[in-house]
């Protein structure tokens, strides 16, 4: 809704369990009537035991103060990342993403070599991801502590410094 789009469908799959399968397709009611029984199926949909899990990650994340606490986070891990991109101007171009989502862009003088940090990253103890060629993603889990934020960002840091000393 951030972005004044209704989609007509949207899938909603890994988030929806909290890491237990479960998947859900959600539509309008002007599409929905398009659907009869058989014409659309899922692998991981009419799970009893998958919608009870559904049905509990949803109370939770609908608490008004969890979503503040990720709000929060996601502000204090963007300034974190634009601290690392502002202090390695010539490895990174900026950020990009939103909320918890997020992610460190290389620069032109690196292009596509954002797995190479990725990587030794991973040497100095802290698990990102890639998002294509140009791009570190961060994506913590949505209970994320400062003291999270802040060990990673030290041990990116020890990561970028190691990596260009190769």
């Amino acid at each position: 809704m951030d972005y004044g789009v209704v989609p007509d469908i949207m899938t909603s799959a890994k988030a929806l369990g909290n890491g237990f399968p479960i998947a859900a397709m959600l539509t309008t009611d002007r599409v929905a009537k398009s659907f009869t029984p058989g014409t659309h199926g899922t692998t991981y949909g009419g799970n009893p035991l998958g919608a009870a899990v559904a049905n509990k990650v949803f109370d939770i994340l609908s608490q008004p103060a969890f979503l503040a606490n990720v709000v929060r986070q996601g502000g204090k891990l963007r300034a974190s990342l634009e601290r690392i991109a502002s202090d390695y101007p010539e490895v990174f171009s900026g950020v990009r993403g939103k909320g918890l989502m997020l992610g460190l862009v290389m620069s032109d003088k690196y292009h596509a070599r954002a797995a190479e940090i990725t990587a030794e990253a991973q040497n100095q103890g802290l698990l990102v991801l890639l998002a294509g060629y140009d791009v570190i993603r961060y994506v913590p889990a949505l209970v994320i502590e400062d003291r999270h934020i802040e060990e990673a960002e030290r041990l990116m840091r020890q990561a970028i410094d190691a990596w260009l000393k190769k």
